[in-house]
This record gives structure tokens, sequence and C-alpha cells, in this order.
């Protein structure tokens, strides 16, 4: 009698392709991160366990309940609902010192159900270092006074001509209000807005305004803004062009007119 045979040489490939996908993910410089619909921790290779060090869950735990980022576990949550929807979410998160993308996109099954959360997480910090100190040499150099204000009005950066315009120094400034630099006759409608920065520089946009140097004198300047975000944080960039020349020009301008009606 003979025997049947069965070729099952596909499936020693399929074992050998399996195993060598494992290997690649293990062995990435990206964190991976394989999570439950439920945002429980299934696995995670060697750069997740590096990256997430003392604060990975537990099988048992949710991953959100040991949430690693600065920003709000909300956030996490609803990327987490985004996912399981079928889409494909990154974002910039900041892990401890590090900054990295934090990337997540669906699991899905052989019928196409989504059956889990894979987050990718990759080391951006030498990268954002990089483009921090091209955007801080790019400020310096331009030739109107530059700050970078955050949603509650305070100064975080400014540039060399900010100092050059109003007389302050560096720490004189970062830390300190924008409003501050703003005469009272122009912070009217302030509490309005109930001090939100945004909504109340959006009056000032495009408009001459005066602003307060280190010696307590008025400046007259154009004010611009920019809305900008930094590691998810809303900021504003605020450009600010000192006009004194431009008034005075204008100001002889119309005495030589008077002068010639008279």
């Amino acid at each position: 009698m003979m025997g049947t045979v069965i070729d099952i040489s596909y499936l020693k490939e399929k074992e050998l392709e399996n195993e060598h996908l494992a290997a690649i993910i293990e062995n990435s410089s990206d964190g991976i991160v394989s999570l439950s619909p439920e945002g429980k921790l299934v696995s995670c290779n060697r750069a997740a366990e590096k990256m997430l060090s003392g604060i990975l869950p537990t099988a048992e735990e949710s991953f959100f309940e040991h949430w690693p980022f600065k920003t709000d576990r909300s956030v996490g949550l609803r990327l987490m609902q985004s996912a399981l929807s079928g889409n494909t979410v990154t974002v910039d998160e900041q892990l401890g010192d590090m900054d990295v993308w934090a990337v997540y996109s669906p699991i899905r099954s052989k019928d196409g159900t989504v059956s889990g959360i894979s987050l990718i997480l990759k080391d951006i910090t030498q990268r954002k270092e990089q483009e921090d100190i091209r955007f801080k040499l790019i400020v310096d150099s331009a030739p109107n006074v530059i700050m970078l204000v955050n949603d509650d009005g305070m100064i975080e950066m400014v540039n060399s001509q900010a100092i050059k315009t109003l007389g302050f120094q560096a720490d004189e400034l970062i830390g300190r209000s924008f409003y501050e630099l703003l005469p009272d006759r122009f912070l009217q409608d302030i509490n309005r807005y109930n001090k939100q920065c945004f909504s109340f520089l959006e009056l000032l946009h495009g408009q001459d305004v005066y602003a307060i140097n280190a010696e307590g004198s008025e400046v007259p300047v154009e004010l611009k803004l920019n809305p900008i975000e930094i590691a998810n944080e809303s900021k504003v960039l605020v450009a600010m062009t000192d006009i004194t020349q431009l008034r005075k020009m204008e100001e002889t301008r119309l005495e030589q007119e008077v002068v010639k009606e008279t």
C-alpha cells in the first residue's frame, strides 16, 4: 500500500518568512509595540523596552494607565480610537528627554477586521535638536523683532533684534508676559478674552501699535502673527517691526503739505 506524500515545503518557507519578519521587528532601532483593542500590551521589541524602561505595563494593565508621554492621556485614547477605526496617525511626542514620532496603525486580521494597534516609536531627538538650531538661526538673523509666545502669553524666545530694538536683555524678556510690552490703552479688551493670547493678539495683527522699551518709552511698531505648533503645543511667532522712521517720514510729508496749502 502506497502512502500519500504531502509537500510541506511551503510551510517551512512560511515559517522562515515569519522568523525573518520577527527578527527584523526585534532588531529594529524603532520601538514597536503591539496593543490589544483594549489598549493592553501584547508584545514589544527590544528598542521599545529600552525606550519605555520602567514604565512598561504588565499584560494585565492598559498601556494608557501607564501613559509615558508628556501630552495628556486623553490624546492617546483619541489616537487609539482612530487607529481602531482603521486610520494611521503620526504625532510628535515627548518621551522623557526624548523626542519621538509616534505612529498609531491598525493591525488587521486575515479577514480585514482590526484586531489591535501597532505603535511605532522613532527617536527624532537629534533631528529635532538640529531643526531647533536652524530655527533659532533663522529667527535670530531676521531684521525685525521676533518673539515666540505661548498660549498663556508668556515669551519663550527672542531674537537679537528684540534686544537691540527694545533695550532689554534676553533674560529680562524670556518668561515675561508679552502683554507687559504693550501700553494699557491697547489692552482694554483683554478681559473680554480671559487673557487668551491668540484671540486677543488677533485683534492687533497687522495694526500699528506701540511697544514699551526698557526705558519705559513707547516705540511705534507693526505686529504680524504666525500661529505655529511645537511639540504638540500651540505657540505664536510675533514679528514686530519698528516703524519709527516711517512715522517720522509721514509726519514730515504731512507738514510739507500743510506748508504748501498755506
